[in-house]
């Protein structure tokens, strides 16, 4: 029971994660555009000059990647969640079939 419901307080956890990285300013396009531009200028990578032009630079890319993450791990935290009632949702009772073929 403890388990059950740790697994789903980290779920709940992560949303919340999720909402106060979305509303904070300091991730929006243009900060993580200014920031990647200064990380390029620090490594000195000559080659990083599409940083914000829109679709394939940098600030896209990196943030197309943050959010496959972020809501990859959330799919993986609620996966988790659910085991033991994981695939409860099918109807194997042979009794739940006939009726539903019955009705139709």
């Amino acid at each position: 029971m403890i388990n059950k419901w740790l697994r789903w307080g980290l779920v709940f956890l992560w949303c919340g994660m999720i909402y106060y990285f979305t509303e904070s300013p300091a991730f929006t396009g243009e900060h993580m555009a200014s920031m990647i531009r200064d990380i390029a200028q620090k490594l000195q990578l000559k080659h990083v000059n599409n940083v914000s032009d829109g679709f394939l630079s940098w600030n896209y890319i990196v943030r197309k990647w943050a959010h496959l993450l972020v809501f990859g791990m959330l799919a993986f935290l609620a996966w988790k969640s659910m085991y033991p009632h994981r695939f409860a949702w099918r109807l194997y009772h042979p009794d739940m079939i006939r009726m539903v073929l019955i009705q139709q």
